[in-house]
């Protein structure tokens, strides 16, 4: 399965009753990965990292699978370690280092940032209404040896 990946400037830009990923960045730096069964309605809510002002860029993957969903946001959280991001990541584990009670803005600031390469991310392109395909990413062979997409548990997830 391929999925169509759309780039908005605004989280009321996002359909409204859809279900999917959604990645915040700043510029062309990704801060935060999540996944709701609406993500407009979400969004448009009082989140625990968005910020209109600050994220310019969201980037919307509609997938209905809730265990997909799940296995596309840790992909994302995993690979490329968001500062905001904690699901599926070692800063998961690491609560007792106060890092989850530092502001987001002081998170961001402190983190190395990683080139996002699985599209182009920039403000052209969303001013453009740019939409990108996704390929099925293949996080490992399911019992049966078939390539399939798994959501992994924090235990499973580790730094390369």
């Amino acid at each position: 399965m391929d999925w169509s990946v759309r780039l908005f400037s605004d989280a009321g830009q996002i359909p409204v009753g859809k279900a999917g990923v959604y990645l915040l960045f700043v510029g062309d730096f990704l801060d935060y990965v999540g996944q709701s069964e609406d993500v407009h309605r979400r969004l448009a809510a009082s989140h625990h990292v968005y910020d209109k002002d600050v994220h310019t860029i969201i980037v919307f993957i509609y997938e209905e699978n809730y265990e997909t969903r799940l296995g596309l946001e840790r992909y994302f959280n995993n690979k490329y370690d968001p500062p905001n991001s904690f699901i599926g990541t070692e800063k998961q584990s690491a609560k007792q280092s106060g890092w989850h009670r530092a502001s987001a803005e002081k998170r961001r600031n402190a983190w190395p940032k990683r080139k996002f390469e699985e599209f182009p991310v920039s403000f052209e392109n969303v001013e453009k209404g740019a939409v990108f395909e996704l390929s099925q990413l293949q996080f490992t062979d399911n019992s049966m040896g078939v390539p399939s997409i798994v959501a992994l548990k924090p235990k499973d997830v580790r730094k390369g």
